[in-house]
């Protein structure tokens, strides 16, 4: 049987927020079409606001390829780090990240065998600790502070170097792997808009 090397996530996963808007939706509708006046005008409003809410947000997860993948599988991370971390807790055993970032991997491409998933991995890792983006970094920073000399945006990025060679950094470390989820879906240069994305917080 022929692999399937496409990823397995759904755009709109863990979404939960999405029923309780479509309920009030509903709701805000129903009673507004029951009533007349002014009563009515206020539920139609309201009505009105949450479907803006509701396009605000599918916007904000759905309108670029990176945001796709890293807003599901942030939430499908923290899921497997809550079970794993109540796991360790309860069996009295120390908390494996590296298992659980493999498990990770592993749900996006089940077909995958441990050598491929090891090797998406190592590849995150190494750019990560290597600082390979740091070209992206300095653009970003050049572009918000024009004025800057060199020698404070070196000083700055070596900071900012240490920082993600650091193993105690840890937050970085399942981001870099999405990164590499990107590229290998969308392409490198989408993977630069997520570390752009990643730099100026909005890939929270």
């Amino acid at each position: 049987m022929q692999k399937d090397n496409r990823a397995l996530v759904k755009p709109l996963e863990g979404s939960y927020v999405l029923v309780p808007i479509a309920i009030l939706q509903l709701f805000f509708l129903i009673i507004a079409l029951a009533i007349s006046g002014v009563g009515s005008l206020i539920f139609l409003i309201l009505f009105g606001l949450i479907i803006i809410y509701e396009v605000s947000y599918l916007l904000h997860r759905l309108r670029s390829p990176w945001r796709r993948l890293h807003f599901p599988l942030m939430v499908r991370y923290h899921k497997l780090v809550g079970a794993r971390a109540a796991l360790a807790e309860s069996s009295q055993i120390e908390f494996d990240r590296e298992s659980a970032l493999f498990t990770l991997v592993k749900s996006v491409y089940p077909d995958w065998n441990e050598n491929e998933i090891r090797l998406l991995i190592e590849s995150a890792e190494k750019k990560r600790t290597t600082y390979a983006d740091r070209d992206i970094f300095v653009e970003l920073y050049k572009n918000k502070y024009p004025s800057i000399d060199q020698d404070e945006i070196e000083e700055i990025v070596h900071k900012i170097e240490n920082e993600f060679s650091d193993p105690e950094q840890k937050p970085y470390y399942v981001r870099y792997i999405i990164g590499e989820i990107v590229s290998r879906e969308f392409g490198e240069k989408e993977r630069s808009k997520y570390i752009r994305s990643l730099f100026t917080g909005v890939a929270f």
